[in-house]
């Protein structure tokens, strides 16, 4: 499983049933395509804002070279995480 820290960016969702989200992952070298049906990860980013957190995600790669997100974690945490409990 690899490992990721980047601006968490242009989330959208794919699917509501089942629940499948996208995101982009801005890296410093590149940006990294994202996709996560987690329902525990998921309700964390429809509450957070675009291009504000830092973000560490963890999964492997499917065969379109896009991440398969498994584990999710702000790094930054600021009031408003504190208050959702993010």
């Amino acid at each position: 499983m690899e490992i990721f820290v980047g601006i968490l960016d242009r989330i959208r969702v794919i699917n509501m049933n089942p629940a499948l989200i996208r995101f982009t992952l801005e890296l410093p070298d590149k940006n990294l395509n994202c996709l996560t049906l987690n329902p525990l990860i998921i309700d964390k980013m429809l509450m957070i804002q675009e291009k504000k957190y830092v973000v560490k995600v963890s999964g492997k790669f499917n065969s379109r070279d896009q991440l398969i997100v498994s584990q999710f974690e702000i790094e930054n945490s600021d009031d408003t995480i504190r208050k959702l409990g993010i």
